[in-house]
Order: structure tokens, then sequence, then C-alpha cells
């Protein structure tokens, strides 16, 4: 029904429209008294809709514009497009619209609800839909005494001096997407129902008292205020609780007033604040009087029973987060940093990804987890204190300090154990128990490229861990005043050099009343870029310090450090204790003999002048070397000597022993085939080194033409040859426990020719030469280090010649002296080891070997075709070549000269007229050592 317009009177719509209840106010309409406009009893339901304006009472009358009861709770409608406005001044009662039994308020955009409450409702429950003006001109914006619904749209304002207000043990939910403004609560919950809170990220409340805060849940108990807005007082507190187990999530921003108090002040127990946005205090952001409350900062959160995630931007700060009650605790999660001061919580526990706290925080619990890193990284660059203890979580990193805050400090009077990583560049004023990482300085891989640094613990360690100390550079230090003990380990940066190199150091201090090292350390050593040297005292790793002790079994190497030609050795100085890392052999002491009494002179004589002492000289210092050295000069000799042969190893047949009625045309070709082995022992390093090898080869050929050259008996024999062989060497070095082998595979080609002035008896001249070219794999080996492989070729050439004089006597002799140079040519012979950073060169890789002798045999004849020939063979060898190297370019040798004396004796024999075998034994001695060798060998005529 449409109302026509009224002045000066009541409208009382079952009184006036007797049977009717929906009823509108057309636009232009007017409905206007003193007292109340519009009233409607509570014989049944009504549905008003106004499009005019609507105003009552006066600032004598205590009256509404409109005020509807109802047959049912919350049966009444009210849809405003116009002005509905109460002009009374009274407070508690009169308003805007007011529901006796409850009700719904639909405000559209462009209209306006006034009154010193805009909306009121007593005995039921209401719901206000506000795209509009809601206004209470003395009070409430909203008010209710039995619970509402609030939905304030992004068009809607809801002021007054206070905005929403609830009196009562009924549930109100305020949903805001507009403005909420008060000059002194914007939401006031003084009842004891449960009320939810959600302000959208468009929505503002706003309060404007400093004695009030915006948000006051004062008696609401298990009640929820979720922020992706603005909260904010002008003059006060954001929000206020005497309740327990409340729920505070801000994802945006709360700001308290400049002038008092903090932002959040909740005085109840068990209550949890979220903070993923930024909360803004006056000096104090959030303060905790009551117990078991938790502050968790971070930038997401889950609450899976009600299906709500929660993101925000991430948590920001403004005043210090301080509890004064017990149990409280703060929780890390996800990432962020904060440099306000985290005051009187029982514990700070950090489970997310990365947080940095750089002011003051400190704790009040005594529990062994009052700080617990139980994931992630905490970053503590300003001063943390707890009278507990400190635990770290395996896969959870601490780091105390980075290289721009070395005073950072964290004290936990219960200790810190550590399963995870602990490190920085602060202190750590605790005893630790390290089960898991303790790192230092840049070691730590979130503070890389910070540079060198120091981590100081003042108290005692017990390392079950590792503690490692590299970072991008040598020079990080661990500083520990107090004991250190444990079966741990200690891993170092050191630059493998000379005295004083640069390294990574564990330095044990005596200044806290002494310090004492029991347990023992294993030492990884990692070489940081040095090329290896020969040190005179050492490198120093573990430094004692102001009266602190250890045992001489207290720390030993993890595994073998080499650089270059050196092997370096931990060992503890007796003078003064410390431990270094050195290459050269310590010698032992000798021990101080006991002194002979001094006779008493009689008479005393005249003293003779104590002469001035002559200055003991510094001892040269012994190295220490590797043992691959001699598995490297092993390996080069003797695949590079490999297939070296003489013209009877591959012939068999010596001089005079073919039938003199064989005319020169018959067996004018041959194929044979011979295997070798050989071993032999030399020392390198002037006697620090002995190397030894083993080596066989299968060695075959065949002739590929013969043809005369001056047609008086002579021939010119050419043929190919082929060549498979393998080597084993092993080597040792002294005042080293540890051995090295190596292994080549070679395989070569080649040709050779022959002359024969007596092609028939093989006297008089011969001339021999021969080429090969070979390929090879190598390989070398040191205890307790990667196999080395690499690949080289290797080039061989022989001249040799002699004069076979004779047959003499019964059975034949002939001796013929002989010559022989041979050059052997090593190609690709720089290698790298990548895992000791040396590099190895064969300083000279092409060899000459020269053989000087003589060779005697005679022949036994058993039948026309069957022959033995035994046979002697002395030669004076020496080699050149091919027994030096550098290892990062400082020079080892084999030791002395190539000079050797090489004696072969053997048997040759002939089965029938084209078969005949050779067997060979020969031994070799001289000033660089000592081999035996022994072939087999079989040849074809055709």
């Amino acid at each position: 029904m449409t109302l026509p317009s009224s002045n000066g009177q009541t409208i009382a719509l079952d009184t006036n429209y007797p049977g009717e209840s929906v009823f509108v106010l057309p636009q232009g309409g007017s409905i206007v008294n003193t007292g109340a406009a519009v009233t409607g009893g509570s014989a049944q339901n009504w549905q008003f809709t106004n499009l005019g304006t609507l105003q009552g009472g006066s600032a004598t009358t205590a009256a509404a514009a409109l005020k509807l009861g109802s047959a049912s709770a919350r049966a009444d409608r009210v849809d405003n497009y116009g002005l509905i406005k109460s002009l009374a001044t009274q407070q508690n009662g009169p308003s805007g619209v007011q529901f006796t039994n409850g009700g719904t308020v639909y405000n559209y955009a462009g209209g306006t609800i006034s009154g010193p409450d805009g909306v009121h409702t007593d005995r039921a429950s209401m719901a206000v839909y506000n795209d509009g003006q809601i206004v209470g001109t003395v009070s409430s914006g909203v008010y209710t005494g039995r619970g509402a619904l609030v939905d304030n749209s992004s068009t809607g304002t809801i002021s007054g001096k206070y905005g929403v207000v609830s009196n009562g043990a009924y549930n109100v939910t305020v949903t805001n997407a507009g403005l909420i403004s008060a000059s002194n609560y914007a939401l006031w919950f003084f009842g004891s129902g449960l009320y939810s809170v959600i302000n959208e990220a468009s929505g503002v409340i706003q309060g404007g008292d400093s004695n009030a805060p915006a948000v006051d849940f004062e008696g609401a108990a298990q009640s929820q205020l979720l922020n992706y807005g603005t909260i904010r007082n002008m003059s006060g507190a954001v929000m206020r609780s005497k309740a327990d187990d409340n729920v505070l999530i801000n994802a945006g921003t709360l700001q308290a007033g400049a002038s008092r108090g903090p932002a959040i002040d909740l005085t109840g127990d068990g209550n949890r604040v979220y903070n993923l946005g930024t909360i803004t205090g006056a000096a104090t952001a959030v303060r905790f009087d009551g117990d078991n409350n938790t502050m968790i900062l971070g930038t997401h959160a889950e609450f899976p029973a009600i299906s709500l995630v929660v993101d925000g931007p991430g948590s920001v700060l403004g005043g210090d987060v301080v509890s004064n009650g017990a149990n409280n605790a703060v929780v890390l999660t996800d990432s962020g940093s904060t440099g306000v001061a985290i005051k009187g919580f029982d514990s700070l526990t950090m489970q997310g990804v990365d947080w940095t706290l750089s002011g003051q925080v400190n704790l009040t619990g005594a529990t062994a987890s009052a700080l617990s890193v139980r994931q992630g990284v905490l970053r503590l660059t300003g001063i943390l204190t707890d009278p507990g203890g400190t635990e770290v979580d395996q896969g959870a990193t601490l780091l105390v300090g980075d290289a721009a805050h070395r005073a950072a400090t964290l004290s936990s009077v219960g200790g810190v154990t550590v399963d995870g990583t602990l490190g920085g560049y602060g202190i750590v004023n605790a005893n630790v128990l390290n089960r898991g990482m303790l790192t230092a300085a840049d070691a730590a891989p979130q503070l890389q490229g910070q540079g060198l640094g120091t981590l100081t613990l003042i108290g005692q360690i017990q390392n079950d861990g590792t503690i490692d100390l590299r970072g991008a550079v040598p020079g990080n230090q661990l500083h520990v005043l107090g004991n250190y003990g444990g079966q741990g380990a200690l891993r170092l940066n050191t630059q493998l050099g000379g005295d004083g190199s640069p390294t990574d150091q564990l330095v044990i201090d005596g200044a806290n009343g002494g310090a004492a090292v029991t347990g023992s350390t294993a030492i990884g050593i990692t070489n940081a870029g040095g090329l290896g040297a020969l040190t005179q005292t050492g490198i120093r790793v573990v430094a004692l310090t102001n009266g602190a002790a250890s045992a001489s079994t207290a720390f030993t190497l993890a595994g073998r450090v080499v650089a270059g030609l050196y092997e370096y050795e931990i060992s503890q100085d007796p003078a003064s204790g410390q431990w270094y890392l050195g290459s050269s052999v310590q010698p032992t002491p000798t021990p101080t003999p006991t002194p002979t009494p001094t006779p008493t002179p009689t008479p005393t004589p005249t003293p003779t002048p104590t002469p001035t002492p002559t200055p003991t000289p510094t001892p040269t210092p012994v190295p220490r070397y590797r043992p691959e050295i001699g598995a490297y000069l092993a390996n080069v000799y003797a695949s590079a000597t490999l297939f070296n042969h003489e013209l009877r190893d591959r012939l068999g047949a010596t001089s005079g022993d073919y039938q003199s009625t064989q005319p020169q045309s018959a067996f004018g070709s041959s194929a044979w085939a011979r295997v070798e082995g050989a071993g032999g022992h030399a020392s390198f390093a002037d006697g620090r080194g002995a190397m030894h090898n083993t080596r066989w080869l299968l060695h075959m050929g065949t002739d590929v033409g013969a043809w005369p050259l001056t047609g008086s008996g002579d021939r010119l024999h050419v043929g190919v040859m082929a060549a498979y062989g393998h080597v084993d060497t092993s080597a040792t070095a002294a005042d080293n426990p540890n051995r090295a082998s190596g292994s080549v595979d070679s395989y070569a080609a080649g040709i050779y020719g022959t002359w024969f002035q007596d092609d028939v008896q093989r006297l008089r001249t011969y001339v021999d030469s021969w080429l090969m070219y070979g390929w090879q794999n190598s390989s070398v080996s040191g205890e307790g280090l990667p196999a080395q492989s690499y690949h080289s070729q290797i080039a061989s050439a022989s001249l040799e010649g002699g004069y076979a004089f004779g047959p003499v006597g019964r059975y034949g002799i002939v001796v013929t002296p002989l010559a022989q140079v041979i050059w052997n040519g090593y190609f690709d012979h720089t290698v790298f080891e990548s895992a000791t950073g040396t590099t190895v060169d064969f300083v000279r890789p092409n060899g000459m070997t020269t053989r000087l002798g003589v060779r005697v045999n005679g022949t036994i004849e058993t039948s026309a075709t069957t022959r033995l020939q035994p046979f002697i063979e002395t030669v004076w060898r020496y080699e050149y070549g091919q027994s030096e190297l550098a290892m990062n370019g400082r020079m080892v040798s084999a030791d002395g000269a190539r000079n050797l004396a090489e004696v072969n004796i053997g048997l040759n024999g002939q089965f029938n007229a084209r078969w005949r075998t050779w067997l060979k034994v020969g031994a070799q001695l001289g000033g660089i050592g000592k081999g035996v060798n022994g072939g087999l060998g079989l040849r074809y005529e055709y």
C-alpha cells in the first residue's frame, strides 16, 4: 500500500490501515512528526519501503522515525532508498529504524538512516545490509542487544559515537568493505556472545578516542577478527580484549594512534594473533597481559576446520611485542624480518622459511626449547637472551650475526643443541652440543659473499657432528672460549703452501678460566689453490691460546692431504702445543742425557770466560713426498720404453747359425712372435721414494720382402710388426704410509728393416732399424685419492749395427760387438689432477737409450736340421730423459745416473729347416735401480 504524505501526526500502520502489512512511501513523499513518524505493532510482520523522507522525534521527544514490532522474531523488513531520520537527542532507544522484535534493513546506495542510534534492536536479532549511510547522531550507528549480522558494502558508511555495538550473549557477524567510523569505539562488543569481524581489503574501521580502542572484544570469548583492509584509531589502540581464546588474523593494516598504548592489547588467555600484514602502535605493537597466548608472524595462514586460507603481504611490526603473562609464545612462519623488541615471551619458535630478527629478544622460558628452530633459516642480527635452552632441528639453520652485525649475540643459559646448522659472524654465549653442523662466517650457504669472519662461542663445545669453516677463501675462524671435546669432524679451507699459508682455524682459548681439548677430531682439509711447498714449521690449523691445552691424540686427518709433490700431515708442536699442517718430516726428539755431576774444583780456578755461543742453525726440513710421484715416473718410463728391443729379440737366430749349404735364395722371408716379461725397481728424490714396475708384451711381425743390394750374398729384409703391452707400477714414499699404483695399456704398430752383409750365415756386418708408433691408456691411483686416468701416444726409432767375427773352434764361437741408439718420444705429457689441483708435467718426455756391448754365441748341431745355440750378451746401457717430472712447477727426478750394466743369456733352437725358437733372460743393474726380464720367441721361415 502506498502511504500519503503526512505532517504532524504519527502514522500507526496497524490502526490506520488494518489488514495491510506491506507499505511504500513513494519518492517525493514525506511523513514528518515530532513523535514517531511511523509505527507498527506486534500483531503482524511488516514490510516497509521508503523512497521519500521519514522524520520523527525532536530534541525534547525521544521518538524513532520508524519503529516496528512483529508477530514473528526477525520477520520485519525495511528497504530504504531515501531518508529515515530521527531528530531525538536522547540515548538508549530512539533511532532512525527501531525493531522491537528484530528484523532486516536494506539501506541502498543513496539512502540515509540516522538517529541517536541509526538502527536499533532489543529483543531479537537483526540483519543490516548497507550500501548507503547509517549515522548514530548520539550513540551507535548500529546497536543490537540480541545479536546481528551487519554487512557494510564498499559504498556503505556506518558512523556515530560508536560504529557497531553489541550488548548480549548472542552472536554478531560484521562484514565491512566500506567505512565504519566512530569518535569512540568503532566496534564495541561488551556482551558474552561469539563475534566475527571480517574487514575486506577496501574496508576501513576507524576509531577516534584515546581511551577506547577501535575494536573492543571486551567479553567476547572465542571470537574472530579477520582484517584484509585498514583498522585504525586516530588517537588510541586498535583492538582490546579481556576475553579468552579469541583469534585475530591481520593481513592488512592495524594502525594505532600515536598518543598511547599498543595497537593490540589482550588481557585474556589463550588468544592467537596472526600477523600477515602491518601492525603499528605507539612504542608497542602487541601486548599480552594474559597467559597461554600465541603471536604468529608470517605471510600465510590456513584454518582447515573452517576451510579458510589467508595470505598477506608479510608481517611488519611498528612497535615492540610484549608479554606480561605466562607461557606466551611467538611463532615465525613463512619469511620475514622485524627489528622490534620481543619481550617477556616464554618461547620463540621458528617454523618458517627465512626470518631475520634484528631487535632485542628477551625470552623468559626455562625449558630446553625456549628458542626452537624447527625448520628454515633464522637469522639473529640483534641480541637474544633466554634462561632456557636453544634447539636447532635437523634441516634447520640458526645464524647469529652477519658481516654487518658481528656483535649479534645469542645467550642461552640452558645451552644450544644443534642437530641442524648453527653459524654466523656473532657470539654464542652458551654451552654447545653439536650433533649437526657448525659453521662460521661465509661457510654457511646463506652468508656466501659476505667475506671472512669469526664465530665466537663463550662456553664449552661438545662436537659430535661436523664443524665446517670453509668459505670462499681460507681465513674463517671458530673461537671457543672454553673446553672442546667430541668425536666429530672439522673441515677447513687451507691454501696448501709453505709456512703461514692462509687457512681456516679453530681457536681454543683458555681466557675464561682455562680450556682443555679432549676426544679425537678428524680434520678434513680442502686445498684452496695451494700449489704445495716444503714447510719448516707448518700451517697452524688449531691454535691454543691463554693456557689452553690438548692431548697429542686430539686431532687427526680425515683423509690424505696432498698438493703438488707433497703429502701434508698434522702434528702437534711439543713445545707450544699448537697444531700444524706440514709437508716436512718432524724429527724425533733426542732424549736428554742425565748430566754428569760437576766436581767441586780445589782450589777454585779462575773462571774461563764463557765464549759467545754459536747460533744453532735452522735445520733443513726433510720433505714428505707423495707416492704418486713414483707411479707417474714409473708409468712414463716403463710405457715409453715398453717396446724397445734389439735385432736378436725379433730374429732369434744369431750369427753363424744358418747352414753353410743353404742357398741364398731359400727361405727369404719369415713370420715371428715373441712374449716378454720384465720387472724393475728404482728410487726417486734422493732415496725418499721407491718405485716398482712389472710389464709384459706380445710382439709379432712378418717380413714383407727381402732383396739383395750388392749381389755378393747380402740381403735387405723389410717387415711390419704390431705389439700390445701392459705395465703395472707401484710406488711408496719415505715417512708416508700411503701407497700409489699405476697401470698402462699400450698398443703399437711399426716397420723394420735389416741388412745382412752375409745373409746365409749372418756373419760380418749387419744393420737393423725399426720405427713404432703407439697409443696408451694410463692411470695412477693413490691410496685414498680418486684414480687419475690419462691418454698418451708414444713413438720409437732405433738404429743398431754390429760385426760378427767367427766362427771359431769346434762349437763355432761367434763374437759380435754391437751398438744401438733408440729414441723414445712421449706425447700429451701433461696431466691435471682435479681432486688435488695438481698439474703433472713430464719435463723430459723424450728419451734416448744407447747400448754398447758384445754378444758371444756358439753352436751345437744335433742333426742336419736341428741345432742349439747358447749365447751371452753384456751391454753398457746409457739412458737419457724420461726421468723427471714437475708437479705444480716443482721438479723431482729418479735417482742416480742412467748408466746400467745389462747381462742377457739365452738359448736359440732350430727344430727343422723352417721353425726356430729362442729363450732369453736378463738383468740390469745401475745407479737408478735394477731389473730383470725374460722372453720367449718363435719364428717360421718361408
